[in-house]
């Protein structure tokens, strides 16, 4: 995480406090030692601007920071200031990402790691792949997180916890619809908004475009784990539609008549039904399709648990993943690339 620190910050302490201004200058200074030179591979990071660096180095007497300054420009390209903490005299109450200057607080995040929220801690297996492969590998980052369970429907209290005791976090969620504008105000992601509305502390949150996380599995895996005598209407039907929309919404952990039914009583949802039937082509209606086709297949099913249990690395991900879940994995590496990169700027 990058966390700017501005000249008027500098400049304040410098007037009003030196011994203050001497203790957070000796902090910016170690952090940029440990960083240039890769003593501590997992730290957050202090970023200070042009001016905020020659006003350190006129009263510090810092040498390094004009080169630590040159050496930061690549990664800040990537990292907007809606995406990096920026420490400044007295926060605005709309910026979420300002905090106000705090010697105990600045010295605790520099060394924290992010906290990043899943759902189901057993998910880590996936993201952590996606993190790796699609940001590490390619763009020779150094991460720091720490993976957190949220438990399922108390994610959004899980977070809460965390933003009153001053931890960053991120938060990642499935998207809960069943069909493309649907409102469950009773979804994981409807509970987290309600959170991010209080305004308590640093956080963020993804939200995977897929109803749950089995979608982010690589299909071609998936298809070649199953066994032989399970027909694979799901493969069918992938081919064929020209809209692949609805790839967003399929229940890939229990199937269709999840996507169809409701939650309390287990009717059929008439505007699910309705959605679904316009996006799959089929001669048929999609409930009496789904009613025709082998129980173990994964579009009346969904994807077997056994499969979530094998093993699966990052070849696998870029060589069986569809394009869709190609696009989305980059997606998600993009959103939470400036919350968790680290020390990216050792000089050789």
């Amino acid at each position: 995480m990058v966390i700017e620190i501005t000249k008027d910050v500098l400049e304040n302490l410098y007037l009003k406090d030196e011994i203050e201004f001497e203790r957070l200058s000796y902090l910016i200074s170690k952090n940029i030692g440990e960083n240039i030179f890769a003593l501590k591979s997992t730290q957050n990071f202090i970023y200070l601007n042009y001016q905020a660096c020659l006003f350190l180095n006129e009263k510090y007497e810092s040498k390094e920071l004009i080169k630590y300054f040159d050496n930061l420009q690549g990664i800040l390209a990537s990292v907007s200031k809606l995406e990096r903490i920026v420490v400044v005299l007295s926060a605005s109450a709309t910026n979420k990402m300002e905090i106000e200057y705090e010697y105990e607080l600045i010295s605790e995040l520099l060394i924290k790691p992010i906290k990043v929220i899943l759902e189901n801690i057993n998910d880590k297996k996936i993201y952590d792949i996606i993190i790796k492969s699609y940001m590490s590998y390619e763009k020779n980052l150094r991460i720091n997180l720490e993976y957190q369970n949220g438990n399922g429907n108390q994610t959004a209290k899980t977070l809460e916890e965390n933003l009153q005791e001053r931890k960053i976090s991120v938060v990642i969620t499935d998207c809960d619809q069943k069909y493309y504008g649907e409102e469950n105000r009773s979804s994981t992601p409807a509970k987290i908004k309600g959170v991010f509305e209080k305004n308590i502390f640093l956080c963020k949150h993804i939200m995977i475009e897929y109803k749950n996380v089995e979608g982010l599995i690589p299909y071609k895996f998936v298809i070649e784990n199953l066994e032989s005598k399970i027909k694979t209407s799901f493969d069918q039907i992938y081919k064929t539609s020209k809209d692949k929309e609805w790839l967003n919404f399929f229940d890939f952990k229990k199937g269709i008549m999840k996507n169809l039914k409701s939650e309390s009583g287990g009717g059929i949802v008439s505007s699910s039904l309705s959605w679904w039937n316009s996006k799959i082509e089929l001669d048929i209606c999609i409930l009496e399709f789904a009613n025709q086709i082998e129980t173990q297949d994964i579009f009346r099913s969904g994807i077997p648990t056994s499969i979530m249990e094998k093993p699966m690395d990052d070849i696998i991900f870029k060589s069986k993943s569809s394009e869709e879940q190609k696009k989305e994995y980059r997606r998600i590496s993009s959103l939470i690339y400036p919350w968790i990169i680290s020390n990216d700027y050792v000089t050789v």
